[in-house]
């Protein structure tokens, strides 16, 4: 059940990030291409724009131009940290490059251990609950073992209570 689980949340996770993050390299690279990159004042606006982004994807925002050289960049990804690639062509015949942080491996990390745990205290609660109601059950056949054991020794007056405990 677990993995059933978490097969699911795993897949669901990773739509909706991606159709998240679609969607906003999509409105970035609207307003990357509005800016006119002949203006004097075109390199502080882009800038500011990829600035912001960068932040808000707490990753690094990045325009290149149609030969792979870099126009302007922002933000930086932390070492060691898992990045998904994201590119969407902008109207200055570009591209802009997102690199994004996988935060959901991290939550994906903690849902299973989650699910673990979950998994261990309910074979716990499964097998302790077994004990209890085995021993409930078959503390009858055991008095009733215990006397015919008695009359098989030569004891007559033994004898078996029949019924739950009291």
């Amino acid at each position: 059940t677990g993995l059933v689980v978490n097969r699911v949340v795993s897949r669901s996770v990773e739509d909706e990030l991606s159709i998240v993050e679609r969607q906003r390299l999509t409105l970035v690279a609207t307003a990357v291409g509005e800016v006119d990159l002949t203006a004097p004042r075109a390199q502080r606006s882009l800038q500011a724009i990829l600035g912001r982004i960068a932040a808000q994807i707490r990753g690094r925002a990045e325009l290149t131009a149609a030969d792979g050289t870099l126009i302007a960049g922002a933000g930086n990804v932390p070492p060691g940290v898992a990045t998904e690639q994201l590119e969407e062509p902008v109207a200055s015949g570009g591209m802009l490059v997102l690199h994004v942080p996988q935060p959901e491996r991290a939550f994906l990390r903690i849902f299973n251990a989650t699910l673990i745990i979950a998994g261990i205290l309910s074979v716990i609660v499964v097998i302790a609950t077994s004990f209890f109601l085995s021993d409930r059950l078959t503390r009858p056949l055991r008095g009733v073992a215990a006397a015919a054991h008695r009359l098989g020794g030569g004891d007559l007056s033994a004898r078996a209570s029949g019924g739950p405990d009291r």
